[in-house]
């Protein structure tokens, strides 16, 4: 997309991953909208009108029933846990707002959906190249703990924290590989459905490496992605009507390119390290991190038992309340509580089975809202396609509610809120 800003990028991706440095005390999402605040002020005062459309705002009214829902239930606890309820606030009134300003007061007026995904696969291509720095140089690896703390549950002194690393990313895990592959689900949409000038194609091609590079050093989650995506690229073929037995056959020689691109980036590797010009030690460290990637399917292949069973200890997560009063109206004291991964069950703990189904809906609504905006088919397919995604990826961990996710959502809605409207006004519809 030639028309794309440096600036664009760097907001994107400020506000998306909500970044907070050590050395500075707001995040970077809230110093983006900060930014956004202001100038959508000068512009209003200049009499630049706030863009309203009725639809997509009747389609999150569900996240506000849920936070009032999510509201009511901390209250009859004595507010011992808050985690749900600040959920829903976060999402409304600073993702939704910021996206909402992001979308009508920084982007041009010909701004697309298009452009935006495309930043998405630029900045995933930026944190690929990071990811892997993280891994192969040290000192950069030290020296982002210095200016960019790490959260969650793998810290800087656990041996694991030596082949899952982040980019600029406050912390690595299930989330942000599963965010990554997103990546290939739109290299899926524009390879399959656009007609892309030589540069674009080109730079969508040179970021699958990357975004590899990025699932496998972050989680193994994003892995599901793959023959997901594979899928979406036909299904977009077939209802373009452009399919063709030719279009099978990188199934066949993709595969095998990237085994042998691996080997040979592994024995450049082992070179540098073994001799300690980059990595001391590097092969140990290389093969902790094969055993941690690929143990399962080598296991698998050979037919020994692995020690861990995916689906076995998925199974021990997956249970339901006890109790009728939390199987309806749900808990929110349960909320990081309960021994349970899986997003539908801690929602259902935390929302009861009410607050579930209104919790879902919304995300229903939205992403049938962006179907609905979308002019072009393959725009339409997208979001459907993506919606099923994130209900399948929801049986891992409660992505849905992670900012990530909520963050590129709530743009992704107001881009076509805003693409549509113009869409109109051109066709005077």
């Amino acid at each position: 997309m030639k028309d794309t800003r440096v600036g664009e990028v760097i907001l994107v991706l400020a506000f998306v991953y909500s970044l907070q440095f050590s050395f500075f005390p707001i995040n970077t999402a809230r110093l983006a909208i900060l930014y956004i605040a202001i100038t959508s002020i000068l512009l209003v005062r200049n009499k630049v009108i706030f863009f309203y459309h009725e639809p997509t705002f009747r389609a999150i009214i569900p996240f506000f029933l849920c936070l009032t829902y999510a509201g009511l239930g901390v209250v009859l606890t004595g507010a011992e846990n808050i985690a749900v309820f600040s959920n829903y606030a976060l999402m409304l009134f600073q993702i939704g707002l910021g996206a909402y300003l992001i979308a009508l007061f920084f982007f041009p007026p010909d701004f697309t959906l298009d452009r935006l995904l495309f930043i998405f696969l630029i900045i995933f291509t930026i944190q690929g190249i990071l990811v892997f720095l993280n891994f192969a140089v040290p000192p950069y690896r030290e020296f982002m703990f210095k200016i960019l703390p790490i959260s969650g549950n793998i810290q800087e002194d656990m041996a694991v924290s030596f082949f899952r690393v982040r980019g600029l990313m406050q912390s690595t895990g299930a989330g942000q590989s599963a965010f990554f592959s997103f990546g290939f689900f739109i290299a899926a949409y524009f390879l399959a459905s656009l007609k892309l000038s030589k540069k674009d194609r080109t730079v969508i091609l040179l970021s699958l490496p990357w975004i590899l590079v990025g699932i496998l050093f972050t989680g193994r989650t994003g892995f599901v992605m793959v023959p997901y995506a594979v899928v979406f690229y036909y299904t977009l073929l077939l209802a373009a009507g452009t399919f063709t037995t030719k279009k099978l056959l990188p199934l066949l020689w993709v595969p095998l390119i990237a085994v042998a691109i691996y080997f040979m980036l592994k024995g450049l590797y082992l070179i540098f390290t073994g001799g300690g010009i980059i990595l001391p030690g590097g092969g140990e460290v290389l093969a902790l991190w094969e055993k941690w990637a690929f143990g399962q399917f080598i296991d698998f292949f050979e037919g020994s038992e692995s020690n861990i069973h995916t689906l076995e200890v998925l199974e021990k997560h997956l249970f339901i309340p006890d109790k009728d009063s939390v199987l309806l109206f749900g808990d929110p004291r349960t909320w990081g509580m309960i021994p349970s991964d899986i997003g539908y069950v801690r929602m259902l703990f935390a929302f009861g089975v009410v607050g579930l189904v209104l919790n879902y809906l919304g995300f229903i609504c939205m992403y049938v809202q962006m179907a609905l905006l979308s002019v072009r088919r393959n725009q339409k397919l997208f979001f459907i396609f993506y919606l099923i995604w994130m209900f399948i990826i929801e049986y891992k961990e409660p992505f849905l509610l992670m900012y990530l996710f909520t963050g590129s959502a709530m743009l992704m809605l107001f881009v076509s809120m805003r693409s549509r409207n113009q869409y109109d006004q051109l066709y005077n519809r």
